[in-house]
C-alpha cells in the first residue's frame, strides 16, 4: 500500500471528517466567521476579469498595421518573470469562446471545473450559502466587498450568486445608464472609473471584482459607434479586425487604470486576467492572415490559456508567479493581501505547490508539463502524490457544494 505524506494524510482525514459531519448534519462545510478589523496597511484589491482578452502572439506572429496591445506589451514579457511591483504569467482556463461564468466561478470560489459538469451553470448548480468563498474571506477581514458586472443582473444568476458569495454591494447595467459604450456594451474604461470611484468613497479597504463586457461577441456586426482601426494584413475578416481593435481599446483602458492607481495615495493591487480566448472563427482568420504558428502550440493546452498579472503600487518582492489556473489564482491574491485562510484555502495553498494549474482540460505538474486529463486517467499511477492531491481536491470541491 502506498504511504501518504503527513500533510496529505491530514487533508484526507479532514475530508473524511467533513463528509461525516455532513451526514450527521452537525456542521456545514464552512460556517461564516465574525468580521474582524482590517490591518492598517491592508491594500485595496481591484480584480478584473476581462472579456475575451488574450495576446494572440502566444500562437504566433499576427501581421497588423499597428500594435493593438502597446501598453500590455510594455509590461514584462509574457513569461511569468517578476519585478518589484509586477507579477505576470499564464492562466490555464477551462473554456474557449464562451462560458465566462466558469472562469469567474473558479476564481471566486476556489473550486475547479475539472470536477464539475460543463453542461451546468456553476452559479445555478454549485454554490453553497454556507461555504466561505473569496469575497466572504475578504469581508470577514474587514473589507468592503463589491462586484461590478455592467450587463443584465440576471445573467447566469449573477444577482443571486454574488449575494451568496457575500458581496456587500453589486453593480449591474442599470448603474451605467450614462456610461460610455463601445458597440452595444459598457466600456472597460467606464467600469474602471466606477471601481476607482468606489475606492475613493470608502475609508475601508475594498475588494472589487469586475467582470467586463466590452469585448463580447458578436464581432461580425457593423456598429455605427465603432470603427476598427487595427487591420490584419492578407485577410478579409472584418470580425478579426474588430476583435483586435477592441483589444486596443482594452489596452487603453488598462493603461488609464494603472496610471490612476500609480498616483493614488491608497495602497492598491490590480489583478488582471482574461476569461477565455475568443471564438474559433477568429483564430481561423488569424491563420489565414499569414499567421505561421508553431504547430505544437496550437493544441488544447495553449488554446486554453490567457494572460494574467498582478500589479501593485507597493513592493511585491518575495512573491513568485508561476503559471496557474483561476481556482488557484484567488488563493495567491488572498496570500498577498494577508487574508486569513480557511481550511479549504489552506489546502489549495499546499495543492498549488504540487500542481500549479488545473482546469477541465488537465493539469500542470511541478516541471511545467501539462497533462491532458485523458492521459492522466490512463496513467494515474505515474505520480501517486499528484493523484492523491487531485483526488483530495475533488472530494473537497464535492463537499463544498453539498
Amino acid at each position: 500500500m502506498k504511504l501518504y505524506s503527513m500533510r496529505t494524510f491530514f487533508y484526507k482525514i479532514t475530508a473524511i471528517f467533513l463528509i461525516s459531519c455532513f451526514i450527521l448534519g452537525s456542521i456545514s462545510f464552512s460556517s461564516r466567521a465574525e468580521t474582524s478589523s482590517p490591518e492598517q496597511d491592508a491594500p485595496d484589491v481591484i480584480v478584473i476579469m476581462n472579456e475575451s482578452f488574450f495576446d494572440p502572439s502566444v500562437l504566433g506572429n499576427v501581421p497588423v498595421n499597428e500594435d493593438f496591445l502597446p501598453f500590455y506589451h510594455s509590461l514584462e514579457e509574457y513569461t511569468g518573470q517578476e519585478s518589484n511591483n509586477l507579477l505576470k504569467g499564464t492562466l490555464h482556463v477551462s473554456d474557449v469562446g464562451g462560458n465566462s461564468t466558469n472562469t469567474e466561478f473558479e476564481f471566486l470560489t476556489g473550486n475547479s471545473m475539472a470536477f464539475l459538469s460543463p453542461m451546468r451553470s456553476p452559479y445555478s448548480q454549485y454554490l453553497n450559502p454556507d461555504s466561505e468563498y473569496i469575497p466572504a474571506l475578504f469581508r470577514q477581514s474587514g473589507y468592503k466587498t463589491v462586484s461590478i458586472y455592467p450587463y443584465k443582473n440576471n445573467s447566469w444568476n449573477r444577482n443571486l450568486a454574488y449575494s451568496i458569495m457575500d458581496f456587500s454591494e453589486s453593480y449591474f447595467e442599470d448603474s451605467f445608464s450614462s456610461a460610455q459604450r463601445i458597440r452595444n456594451y459598457v466600456s472597460d474604461t467606464a467600469v474602471y472609473e466606477k471601481a476607482l470611484q468606489l475606492c475613493e468613497e470608502t475609508t475601508q479597504p475594498i475588494f472589487i471584482f469586475c467582470s467586463t463586457i466590452q469585448n463580447h461577441s458578436s464581432y461580425q456586426k457593423i456598429y455605427s459607434n465603432f470603427t476598427p482601426s487595427v487591420k490584419a494584413s492578407n485577410t478579409e475578416s472584418n470580425s478579426l479586425n474588430q476583435y483586435l481593435s477592441l483589444l486596443k481599446e482594452s489596452d487603453k483602458a488598462l493603461e488609464y487604470l494603472i496610471d490612476r492607481v500609480s498616483s493614488s495615495s491608497r495602497k492598491t493591487m490590480v489583478v488582471f486576467f482574461g476569461n477565455h480566448q475568443p471564438n474559433n472563427y477568429l483564430i481561423e482568420a488569424m491563420f489565414h492572415s499569414d499567421l505561421s504558428p508553431d504547430s505544437s502550440k496550437t493544441d488544447s493546452d495553449i488554446r486554453y490559456t490567457v494572460p494574467y498579472f498582478i500589479w501593485a503600487n507597493f513592493d511585491l518582492t518575495g512573491y513568485s508567479m508561476p503559471d496557474t489556473s483561476p481556482s488557484l489564482l484567488g488563493n495567491t491574491v488572498l496570500e498577498i493581501s494577508d487574508i486569513e485562510l480557511n481550511t479549504f484555502q489552506e489546502f489549495l495553498n499546499d495543492f498549488k505547490t504540487i500542481i500549479p494549474a488545473i482546469s477541465s482540460q488537465g493539469y500542470m505538474d511541478q516541471n511545467g508539463i501539462f497533462h491532458p486529463f485523458t492521459i492522466h486517467l490512463e496513467k494515474s499511477t505515474k505520480n501517486s502524490q499528484e493523484l492523491q492531491y487531485i483526488n483530495l481536491y475533488h472530494d473537497l470541491v464535492e463537499e463544498s457544494r453539498s
